[in-house]
């Protein structure tokens, strides 16, 4: 993939946007993470050497 050259703002808009997507994909990832730490435990009673 090539990059593209471009202006300051037209980058700083770019930029921004794309921040916007990295956040949403953390906060997904954090409540995901956040389900799973929920999910019933199970005790494991298996003895390891």
């Amino acid at each position: 993939m090539h990059a593209i050259a471009t202006d300051r703002a037209e980058w700083v808009k770019a930029r921004l946007a794309h921040l916007d997507k990295e956040k949403e994909f953390t906060r997904a990832r954090d409540e995901l993470a956040a389900a799973r730490r929920k999910l019933p435990k199970l005790l494991v009673n298996k003895e390891y050497k």
